[in-house]
């Protein structure tokens, strides 16, 4: 949700939601200043894919279209990567045989694989 890279769950078929922990923003510089930011979250969701071994991976943009994975049903996050100079994570999936597809746009439009 928004900016803060916040993610909600429900137990109860969405009945109720609570909070995980917020994805990282991490920093980011703008192209127009040259300015370093790194006071403010910058991160939003937008995909989330539960993996074969259950960890949660999820895409994110708007300053950097980083991949962050979940072991702990999103308690805690680690960085899975980045997405070079695309700015969002649009499509997660993850094939039969284990392999991880994500697919970025707003400057490439590339698709990647990873191995689980």
């Amino acid at each position: 949700t928004g900016i803060r890279g916040t993610m909600l769950y429900s137990d109860d078929s969405g009945d109720t939601f609570e909070a995980c922990a917020s994805v990282p923003g991490g920093a980011w510089l703008n192209p127009q200043s040259g300015q370093l930011h790194t006071d403010e979250p910058v991160t939003r969701v937008y995909d989330v894919v539960k993996l074969m071994d259950g960890r949660l991976l999820i895409g994110t943009g708007n300053r950097t279209g980083d991949v962050f994975v979940s072991g702990d049903d999103c308690a805690s996050w680690e960085w899975g990567g980045d997405t070079e100079d695309n700015i969002v994570t649009w499509g997660l999936g993850q094939t039969a045989d284990g392999k991880v597809w994500i697919s970025t746009g707003s400057r490439g439009g590339d698709v990647y694989t990873a191995d689980p």
